[in-house]
């Protein structure tokens, strides 16, 4: 049953986008893409995997949420960004924003729909990923520790979709 209902599920979807129902043609990759799917509930199986391939087929707007984190190693300074559509769009950003404190800012980590994290001991610097900010500051300090510094300290960390002090 399970199948039947995602075949006629697959069936009406490529008919409306045969006779141009879903979106009009100035729509973007994604939104073409997805099609009912981007209005459906995400719990049925033929979207879930409509998603998972839309994702993959369409770089750019609205397909990605690149983050990043910059750090000063001398003043501690540091930048963020979030909700990019590109790797170095989100890089810049954090870039930029540290580079208003400091000269020496580097990029640490990025992410792309996750969270990062960076921590800093008297010698080391470590960043870390999450599915949530927590995850990604214990990630963090986790490889500072592990470096054999004991002052570690989260110094920053940002999520894809916002802040996550």
């Amino acid at each position: 049953m399970r199948f039947l209902r995602t075949l006629l599920t697959g069936i009406l979807w490529m008919s409306l986008v045969a006779i141009g129902v879903t979106t009009g043609a100035s729509a973007d990759c994604l939104s073409r893409c997805l099609g009912t799917c981007a209005t459906s509930a995400f719990d049925n199986p033929y979207c879930q995997g409509v998603q998972t391939s839309c994702y993959a087929e369409c770089p750019g707007k609205g397909s990605h949420d690149y983050g990043a984190i910059a750090y000063s190693r001398s003043t501690e300074a540091s930048g963020w960004s979030n909700k990019r559509d590109t790797k170095e769009e989100a890089e810049n950003v954090a870039l930029e924003k540290c580079g208003k404190e400091a000269s020496d800012c580097e990029i640490e980590v990025w992410f792309d729909r996750k969270c990062g994290a960076v921590a800093a001991g008297n010698e080391e610097i470590s960043w870390g990923l999450g599915n949530t900010g927590r995850e990604a500051q214990l990630d963090a300090l986790e490889g500072c520790r592990q470096s054999g510094d004991h002052n570690c300290k989260v110094r920053t960390s940002a999520c894809s979709r916002g802040r996550s002090d």
